[in-house]
């Protein structure tokens, strides 16, 4: 996988719309910077975690497409936002290495390990648990009460102290 590059208006507004996670990169060919966050898209894309996720990585000119930038507040380079459904979800202004990796972590999804991890729960299971949540559980059927609130009434029961 790598960091593609967006050439037009239209295909950044197609490319953001997907409902995986979409990484633009706003950049500039005369900052430094951007060609180190460049670096670091291009190493998070190499993940397993990150490919199975889905996650794609762009480059866009925020000089060239400058109506973009302007739309989505883009006022230094570099700028990292992150697209979800065409909406912006996190951002990250600067060449902070750190942020823009635990954003992406945070995004991509190990599917073989999501799976082993966390079973899917049985109906029994989940009421078991919601039980067993609290040490007391009041149902106000059991005495022939219509409410809570003639529980609460009654004064031989005492769940407000």
């Amino acid at each position: 996988m790598s960091v593609y590059h967006l050439e037009s208006q239209d295909v950044f507004e197609s490319t953001i719309k997907v409902s995986t996670l979409t990484v633009v990169h706003f950049s500039a060919d005369w900052a430094a910077q951007c060609a180190q966050v460049t670096e670091v898209l291009k190493e998070l894309s190499k993940l397993p975690e990150v490919q199975a996720s889905g996650i794609k990585f762009y480059v866009c000119d925020a000089e060239k497409l400058s109506e973009i930038s302007l739309k989505f507040m883009v006022d230094s380079v570099p700028t990292v936002i992150f697209f979800q459904n065409g909406c912006q979800v996190e951002r990250v202004d600067g060449a902070d290495a750190s942020q823009i990796t635990n954003k992406v972590k945070k995004y991509s999804i190990d599917k073989d390990a999501s799976d082993a991890v966390i079973p899917q729960k049985t109906l029994e299971e989940e009421l078991k648990r919601l039980i067993n949540k609290h040490k007391v559980m009041v149902n106000p059927t059991i005495r022939g009460f219509e409410s809570i609130e003639d529980v609460a009434k009654e004064k031989s029961w005492n769940i407000f102290p």
